[in-house]
């Protein structure tokens, strides 16, 4: 018997663990991760201070080689490496941090109750422990780090042969070094960055669409059981925050400034990110706040308007079935207003919407950092 029952038990654990998310699950195929946080078993804290000062050192000594830069002469470009340096740790930082936030945004929606059940009209439907798999499979396959480190070389190669070729006259010992050590880092944590952002941005609008999804309005987030997306609000913010300071405060990847051309187009990606978060973190968690309200609503705006039928007032009715079916119509009413203002229809409240939104014009403004900098240094 206690055999059987063991038996009996152990698929309902496997369900109920299938459907929480771990983090590790997300960057088994991330070598650095897996070096810095599994094999290595380094905390977050001593990560970012060690990649701070051995990127910092490597800037500063490699630099002066390969990129024209005078730290030790020139307090300007010591600025730039400075912001360099701090852009590369605050990436590092949000590449370490991006696992675990992603787990945690699913388990909290799951722990809310705000993930229902599989929408079995919709084309491509499945459970939810089937939907983890599957985006599992995405954001943790091997092909995302042998594609990032193949981009990095073409663009490097691009930077020497092109962008900066001056370079070619120094040793190819330190070029290598070079790009070992600061050029891979830097692009690799930018672009991994983004990828996990896109990814879950992706895959949290495909739950939406696969989902029914549940806003409980009287929820002590005060956003219905969705208060959780906004952790990948500041996410994105502060990856485009650091792009910013990669892009505009640093001058050139080996020594030219960004060009007009490269300038605009830059601005332009800036928009056009801004946009897809704006879209992909609030329009359509709004429509479907929005559409969850309304399935609420229906209900009684059906029974209003069989209720105003019925009690229509006839030549020969008394007056107390008059006020008596006003009186019910009157209820009806207040409960439509109570249930309509009652639900939350944005997944983040007013005042950090108004934070975000400083947030996203941070960029704008680092950007303008180098030439405030020169001004005042003249």
């Amino acid at each position: 018997m206690d055999a059987e029952a063991t038996s009996q038990k152990a698929p309902e654990k496997s369900e109920v663990d299938s459907t929480i998310l771990s983090s590790r699950s997300l960057y088994q195929h991330d070598p650095l991760l897996v070096l810095l946080k599994d094999k290595l078993q380094l905390g977050t804290f001593w990560i970012v201070v060690g990649g701070f000062f051995l990127g910092g050192l490597f800037s500063f000594f490699i630099a002066p080689f390969t990129r024209g830069f005078h730290p030790f002469v020139s307090l300007g470009d010591t600025f730039d490496l400075l912001l360099f340096t701090l852009a590369n740790t605050f990436s590092l930082l949000i590449n370490l941090l991006l696992p675990a936030s992603i787990a945690s945004i699913f388990n909290t929606l799951r722990a809310n109750g705000a993930i229902g059940s599989p929408r079995k009209e919709r084309l491509g439907a499945m459970s939810y422990a089937r939907f983890l798999q599957h985006m599992i499979a995405w954001v943790d396959s091997r092909w995302w780090s042998i594609a990032i480190v193949m981009v990095t070389i073409l663009y490097y190669l691009y930077t020497l042969f092109i962008n900066n070729p001056q370079s070619l006259t120094l040793l190819p010992l330190l070029l290598l070094v070079n790009f070992v050590l600061v050029f891979l880092p830097e692009i690799y944590f930018l672009f991994f960055g983004w990828l996990r952002v896109l990814f879950l941005l992706i895959f949290v609008n495909r739950l939406f669409f696969l989902f029914n999804i549940r806003v409980r309005p009287l929820h002590a987030d005060g956003s219905g059981g969705l208060a959780a997306l906004g952790l990948m609000w500041w996410m994105s913010a502060a990856l485009l925050f650091v792009t910013a300071m990669l892009l505009f405060a640093v001058p050139g990847h080996l020594s030219a400034r960004l060009s007009l051309l490269e300038i605009i187009g830059v601005t332009i990606g800036y928009l056009t990110i801004v946009i897809i978060l704006v879209i992909g973190w609030l329009a359509l968690p709004h429509h479907i706040m929005i559409q969850a309200r309304n399935e609420h609503l229906k209900p009684i705006t059906e029974e209003y308007e069989q209720v105003l039928m019925e009690t229509r007032p006839a030549g020969d009715e008394e007056t107390v079935q008059i006020v008596a079916g006003t009186e019910r119509l009157s209820a009806l009413k207040q409960r439509y207003e109570l249930v309509r203002d009652t639900f939350p229809t944005w997944p983040l409240q007013i005042v950090e919407m108004r934070r975000l939104t400083v947030a996203l014009f941070l960029p704008a403004i680092i950007s303008l950092l180098p030439a405030l900098f020169s001004v005042f240094t003249k």
